[in-house]
């Protein structure tokens, strides 16, 4: 028979589930928001642009490609055989494979080709063919993830030390067998230390 809490008459195990309610649906808020990437700006000291992923720059990515897309397959329609154009829809269905937790440094190459096949297409486009809006975002996206890039620099070396360190630990156990275990038993077998050394 199960007891009941007297103060609002739940049995106790369902209180006590109740009372991790508040903590479960934090915890599916904070999940909510790393999957559509709302989380905010990573912070520049934990940051690392060229491996970390950046959620909300890829949906930001996304939905700029996403309305791209659309203006190069109409042009194409009408030149199919446009290679700048094809060009442009290659790096546009390349960028959209990619997935969303790549780092923005394995991104901006292909965005910057897109930038580029477009540029192209504007050199010689009429207005009535333009893709000069998408050209803008795109151009302003690039500005804004070099300037992130910018800000990440003065941790990079930080980072890079962080890594070697722990590089460097997983090396502990091979120097302590070496230089303890190792001649202590070769002493114990009567072996010459020199040739351990050398």
């Amino acid at each position: 028979m199960r007891r009941r809490s007297k103060a609002n008459g739940l049995s106790a195990p369902q209180a006590s589930l109740e009372a991790f309610l508040p903590a479960a649906v934090l915890s599916l808020g904070e999940t909510s928001k790393w999957i559509d990437g709302r989380e905010g700006k990573p912070s520049s000291k934990t940051y690392d642009f060229y491996t970390d992923e950046n959620l909300e720059q890829a949906q930001r990515l996304v939905d700029a490609i996403e309305k791209c897309q659309a203006r190069p397959q109409v042009l194409t329609d009408a030149w199919p055989e446009n290679i700048t154009l094809q060009d442009a829809l290659e790096a546009c269905r390349e960028i959209l494979s990619f997935p969303n937790g790549s780092p923005i440094a394995k991104l901006l190459p292909r965005v910057e080709r897109l930038h580029a096949s477009l540029n192209e297409w504007q050199s010689v486009a009429n207005s009535q063919y333009s893709a000069a809006e998408h050209y803008h975002t795109l151009t302003q996206l690039i500005i804004s993830w070099r300037r992130l890039e910018l800000t990440t620099w003065p941790r990079l070396f930080n980072i890079e030390d962080e890594k070697c360190g722990i590089d460097a630990d997983s090396w502990w156990p091979h120097v302590f067998e070496s230089v303890i275990p190792n001649p202590a038993r070769l002493f114990e077998t009567g072996g010459d230390l020199n040739d351990h050394i050398f």
